[in-house]
């Protein structure tokens, strides 16, 4: 398949890093990441223990970007009603197995974590333009729509947006997807990866 990139820590990071994110959709996401520019932005929204994080900071790391960084943000203990079921953290378990991850794989100088309402941290502790927005948190129509809302001026033209799960068994992000995403010309270049789909911004 075209636009996969499969980094020298690919196979590591798919055996010790749990999470949905499949092996082909990981080199996807390294591919995107590491076509954003020197000193450049990509923000994480849903990271969970930091599988796709790690297979976008390797794909910096590979395209020797390592002066990029990743945002990841997510609510992991605070919770909340866009929260999915199976991933409460009242504990902090998750969040700490995200710090272990990243530092596992040498990426605490690229990844930033942050635990919060993602929308809420769009409003009011965000200013900066993104070459690479990845939304993968809440999977209701009402949660994905809020995310999409909140984040999708920052992405500069150019930059590429991607969304996860795209499939019958969550249809609030079909719905979203198929009714404002895709009709909209700000996005173009559409590439389906299994359940990732990502577009760039052309305006």
């Amino acid at each position: 398949m075209e636009n996969l990139l499969f980094t020298k820590q690919h196979k590591n990071i798919t055996k010790m890093v749990d999470g949905p994110i499949s092996w082909n959709e990981g080199a996807h996401l390294a591919y995107l990441a590491s076509l954003v520019p020197h000193v450049g932005t990509i923000v994480e929204i849903g990271s969970n223990v930091g599988r796709s994080a790690c297979y976008m900071g390797h794909g910096l790391v590979d395209a020797h970007k390592t002066d990029v960084r990743i945002y990841c943000i997510d609510l992991w203990s605070l919770g909340g009603v866009t929260q999915q079921t199976n991933y409460h953290d009242p504990k902090g378990l998750r969040h700490q197995k995200f710090k272990d991850n990243i530092k596992a794989f040498g990426l605490s100088a690229i990844i930033s974590d942050y635990e919060a309402d993602s929308v809420k941290f769009a409003q009011f502790n965000w200013n900066k333009s993104i070459d690479l927005l990845f939304i993968d948190a809440g999977h209701s129509y009402e949660a994905v729509s809020a995310d999409y809302r909140a984040w999708k001026d920052y992405v500069r033209v150019g930059g590429f947006i991607a969304f996860h799960d795209y499939m019958e068994m969550w249809p609030g992000i079909v719905k979203l997807l198929d009714n404002e995403v895709f009709p909209d010309p700000m996005w173009s270049n559409w590439q389906t990866v299994e359940r990732l789909k990502t577009a760039v911004r052309s305006k």
